[in-house]
């Protein structure tokens, strides 16, 4: 893309710069070198895609159409994105044991640490999850049609085998939605949609 050209040109430039300006006064054989870079036009800054909040509507039309298809596991998955804003990684670490009576409280759901990403470390977090019909109804179909016996919340089968959904399943599931709602949906537009939502409501 051209802001990851315009990236790169910056970082080579700064570093000709460096050899120009500092290294070439001790090591002659940088003696004549020129910074070529700055001849070199950066491309035109472009906005690679419009950022798209999905609405609440949106969400329930999608909700609507999984459930209706029977498609549990996807259902739950949009669920539990939008109510959490949770990041794909952080989704992939939900067990099953983290909804049940034990981990209940105060009507929510307490789940186990979870490691999640900030600015400039790995540190871990509690979700707490708001019990309600439909979350339990779609947790209730979605386990008790599975086969397996792994703790992970989500998995995926493939040529028989079970496993725990990866980053790359999720982004397939939302390339189908995006099919559904026509428009782009991405992982991390649910986190997006709900803070923007919570934004809109003042809180």
């Amino acid at each position: 893309s051209s802001n990851r050209i315009r990236t790169l040109r910056s970082t080579v430039s700064s570093l000709s710069g460096f050899i120009e300006n500092i290294i070439a006064d001790e090591d002659e054989r940088y003696e004549g070198f020129r910074n070529i870079i700055l001849k070199v036009p950066a491309p035109v800054k472009e906005n690679l895609r419009e950022k798209v909040f999905l609405t609440e509507d949106q969400i329930e039309v999608l909700m609507q159409y999984l459930i209706l298809k029977e498609k549990w596991r996807e259902a739950l998955y949009v669920h539990l994105s939008f109510v959490t804003a949770a990041r794909k990684h952080e989704i992939a670490q939900f067990k099953k044991s983290d909804f049940t009576e034990d981990t209940l409280k105060d009507g929510f759901y307490r789940t186990l640490p979870k490691h999640v990403k900030s600015r400039s470390s790995l540190k871990t977090r509690q979700f707490l999850i708001p019990r309600t019909e439909l979350l339990d109804m779609l947790l209730e179909k979605w386990i008790s049609s599975r086969t397996d016996d792994l703790e992970d919340l989500f998995v995926t089968y493939y040529k028989g085998e079970c496993k725990p959904v990866g980053n790359s399943t999720f982004n397939e599931w939302c390339d189908t939605f995006a099919k559904i709602l026509g428009t782009h949906v991405h992982p991390h537009g649910f986190r997006s949609s709900r803070a923007n939502g919570l934004k809109d409501d003042g809180k």
